[in-house]
């Protein structure tokens, strides 16, 4: 930090991961798949990017599916990992394509 400076910038060391956990409660497939969607644009945050700084990369490592049954413990959760989970978010992603697609003919002129 300069003396007299508007601001002051604080970098994380390269390779730091951050954990994090998105909950939803009843989403529709193609809600997930503007949330994917989303999260696959976001390629940097913070400021100074154009200096190199705030780049990142999102990586979902699973999706646990919970019910009324899983959580009283009479039924395991979903749990969609490797192969199964890049299966879930493209049929997520390709549904929210199609919502997408549906409005635009219904309202665009």
């Amino acid at each position: 930090t300069r003396k007299g400076s508007l601001f002051r910038s604080e970098y994380v060391n390269p390779e730091t991961i951050f954990k994090s956990e998105i909950v939803f409660l009843n989403p529709e497939p193609g809600m997930l798949g503007l949330l994917f969607l989303t999260l696959k644009s976001v390629k940097s945050i913070g400021g100074h990017v154009s200096r190199g700084a705030g780049k990142i990369e999102i990586n979902i490592e699973k999706i646990v599916v919970e019910t009324p049954q899983t959580i009283v413990g009479l039924k395991s959760p979903v749990v969609y990992t490797g192969e199964e989970l890049k299966k879930f978010i493209e049929k997520c992603e390709e549904e929210f394509r199609i919502r997408i697609d549906d409005m635009r003919k219904k309202y665009v002129p």
